[in-house]
């Protein structure tokens, strides 16, 4: 319901009020309201300036011919803080005193309502902010979050969101001021339990909602430990999520973002999620979209950020690792990969589960619990046949990529380089990880089958991300010299040069040419020597030597792995990687 739809008689003479005299021709909702609100009464009352937006606003100016209203000074200021705590304090009495018959204090309420809406000048003016909170006006504010008409408590949560907006204006050491008096009281704690009790489905409470999620961005924004100990948001928005009806809304969206912000700023929070079935909740979130497109672009958005949440969640959590694989969300995004999307549909879905997969499989297994867990993902991954799933993914990763049209090319060549990093990440671990020798035999047969072609799509990528670095190099040759540490110049070459993905094709390749057959042979008419991965590797990577000046490329993997398990060890201060070593030492 909007207060402004009933607000039809000419205004009293004020510096906040104008007049328009198309009002009569606004739209009328036709629904019934399912209690009292502040339109409902049809008496007089004014449209403030705060009332409507700035394109509406200038409309009514270039009508009246009236100006736009001049910047406020501190004395005026104050006297609308006094008149507020009069009008608040009013309102408190009139329904105290009528609490049986509402229609005796609705004009009281329209007076409190009104004085809010003239607050607004304040948001372009920070220079105002220390009176605000030297006169208390923010914990009244505060405390008319719990206001029992919901009407009162959004315009509240409207103003706050204005003037906690970073984006609109200089005076940051102002707004931090006002801010940290927000924090301190308690303000996340007001907003959740007003949205607690917002209905989405009526407009301006699904306004007050998404200011209140606004707000939240904003303080984390200004201070990102804030996302401590907020176990009462992390509830809502996890309920919020949950909720089947809508499938999708713009508050679903902020608040998949929201939860995300916060699970990137806490290890606490991203425990917390396990322990309040996050895991399962948001799983079970994106398994409407395995057979599902997201319709806009905002919902393509809102299913990113499922994902993002879920990686968030598992980074460096083997408990929520174990939530993960117990909650069958590997089986989950395996379906999500397995799934042919409509003609022409431009969703990504299937990359962000292959992402998700990845970030599994990325876990950090320092640890006896956290290696197991992934062992456990490996095996699990092979046994439920994911292998047929990934493997045609890693010899064509454009699959899984939306139907490219317009801006979307300039991206697909990212897209790819994305997903070929994810396939390999998630190949490089089954190999490490996979525990019985017949799971392992599988993974090498996918690189005989068919001649040999995944073996070939592998040399191919070491061809390609060995190229890039090369060019990369050669374009920064001054950068090491004259700007960069030792230390910096290799991370800027791993993010950046393609060194990480280089790695880690290097690593398959030395992997898969060390393993011999440990189960039973595979069927196949090839003669013995064809079986045998590491000659075919070796003479492709000949092939390629002998027309790209005799660089032997058998020497440069057996250089990029070394070099990855010296630093690996270095860094982490741990004996030499034997497997992985032995491995390369025989290549």
């Amino acid at each position: 319901m909007n207060i402004e739809e009933v607000l039809r008689y000419n205004p009293p003479t004020s510096s906040f009020s104008t007049t328009d005299e198309n009002d009569n021709n606004e739209s009328q909702s036709t629904s019934k309201p399912k209690r009292l609100r502040l339109d409902d009464n049809p008496t007089t009352s004014t449209i403030r300036v705060g009332h409507v937006n700035a394109e509406e606003i200038d409309k009514l100016l270039s009508k009246t011919g009236i100006e736009h209203v001049n910047e406020i000074d501190s004395e005026t200021f104050k006297r609308l803080i006094l008149q507020l705590e009069r009008r608040q304090l009013k309102n408190q009495e009139m329904r105290i005193k009528h609490a049986d018959n509402p229609t005796k204090f609705m004009d009281s309420e329209f007076e409190l309502f009104d004085i809010i809406k003239e607050m607004h000048v304040i948001s372009t003016q920070p220079s105002l902010y220390d009176t605000a909170i030297q006169m208390n006006l923010l914990p009244q504010l505060l405390g008319l979050l719990s206001h029992e008409n919901t009407d009162i408590a959004c315009s509240v949560v409207a103003l706050i969101q204005e003037l906690t907006d970073l984006d609109d204006v200089d005076e940051i050491e102002q707004v931090g001021r006002l801010m940290d008096a927000l924090i301190d009281g308690q303000i996340t704690v007001a907003l959740v339990a007003n949205m607690e009790r917002l209905d989405e489905n009526v407009r301006e409470e699904s306004e007050g909602i998404y200011n209140s999620l606004a707000i939240i961005e904003n303080l984390t924004d200004y201070k990102p430990e804030l996302s401590k100990d907020v176990k009462p948001l992390l509830l809502w928005l996890l309920r919020k999520l949950k909720s089947k009806s809508p499938i999708f809304s713009a508050n679903k969206l902020y608040a998949s973002e929201i939860l995300s912000i916060l699970l990137q700023n806490s290890s606490d929070n991203r425990s917390m999620v396990g322990t309040l079935n996050g895991i399962d909740i948001l799983l079970h979130v994106l398994s409407y979209y395995k057979r599902h497109d997201p319709s806009t672009a905002d919902e393509e958005e809102y299913v990113e950020n499922l994902y993002d949440c879920l990686c968030c969640s598992l980074f460096m959590s083997s408990r929520n690792l174990e939530l993960f694989i117990q909650a069958e969300g590997i089986e989950l995004m395996v379906l999500i990969l397995k799934e042919k999307r409509k003609k022409h549909s431009p969703t990504d879905v299937r990359i962000g589960a292959l992402k998700l997969l990845s970030h599994c499989f990325s876990h950090v297994a320092d640890d006896p619990t956290a290696a197991q867990l992934i062992t456990t993902l490996a095996d699990k991954f092979i046994e439920i046949l994911g292998l047929r799933v990934l493997m045609p993914i890693f010899l064509r990763p454009s699959s899984i990529i939306g139907h490219v049209s317009g801006s979307r090319r300039r991206k697909q060549a990212a897209l790819i380089d994305q997903i070929e990093e994810h396939t390999l990440v998630i190949i490089g671990a089954l190999l490490k990880f996979t525990s019985r020798p017949e799971l392992r035999d599988r993974i090498l047969n996918k690189f005989i089958e068919q001649n040999f072609v995944k073996t070939e799509r592998l040399v191919e990528l070491h061809l390609k991300y060995w190229e890039r670095l090369r060019q990369f190099d050669d374009r920064n040759k001054t950068t090491l010299s004259n700007q960069e540490t030792v230390e910096q110049w290799f991370l800027i070459r791993l993010n950046e040069g393609g060194l990480f993905i280089l790695q880690l094709i290097d690593q398959i390749i030395v992997m898969i040419s060390s393993f011999r057959w440990e189960s039973s042979q595979p069927s196949s008419t090839l003669s013995s020597v064809e079986y045998s991965i590491k000659q075919r590797i070796h003479r492709l990577l000949n092939m390629h030597s002998n027309t790209q000046r005799n660089l032997d490329h058998v020497q440069v993997i057996k250089s990029i792995v070394t070099e990855y398990i010296e630093e690996k060890n270095e860094k982490n201060n741990q004996t030499q990687d034997d497997y992985l070593l032995k491995c390369t030492q025989s290549f």
